[in-house]
């Protein structure tokens, strides 16, 4: 089991942290490169919600990232300072509609939670082990064929 943590100011210049922080747990866990969109994209929406409805972009608040990998489940959880909201009355539609950020995380991911009032999101992906399973541009097509059938 691996996990790390990493914490930024609320400030979307510091996107390119998370984008490291990735890079770094890529090459602690001896990942193949192509990974890095499918770890990286639902990962930095996430901090970008956070940042922007989460902390309404305090640089006095903090955002957090908390990761954890097991057997190729990754799961990731962003917590920041805000208030958090009524996750309970989003449903699929009204998300898609309201939240480009969460329908790409829910899109992309295997499973999507709220925590702490909605200032904690957790989210869970299953990648295929590299050379055993599918290849990322398989996965891919997978999950296109299975949530956008119509473009597939």
């Amino acid at each position: 089991m691996f996990h790390t943590s990493v914490e930024i100011v609320s400030d979307l210049s510091k996107i390119s942290e998370v984008e490291e922080f990735i890079d770094s747990i890529m090459e602690e866990c001896h990942m193949e490169a192509t990974y890095r969109g499918i770890l990286c994209t639902p990962l930095c929406e996430a901090v970008k919600n956070a940042i922007i409805h989460g902390n309404r972009m305090d640089r006095h608040k903090k955002v957090r990232i908390l990761c954890q990998q097991d057997h190729g489940q990754w799961t990731f959880a962003v917590s920041d300072e805000g208030k958090g909201f009524s996750y309970e009355n989003f449903t699929q539609q009204r998300i898609t509609a309201l939240s480009h950020g969460l329908s790409i995380i829910r899109t992309l991911c295997e499973e999507v939670t709220f925590q702490n009032n909605g200032s904690t999101i957790v989210f869970r992906m299953l990648l295929p082990k590299p050379k055993q399973e599918a290849a990322p541009k398989e996965w891919i097509q997978k999950v296109m064929k299975q949530y956008f059938p119509q473009y597939a």
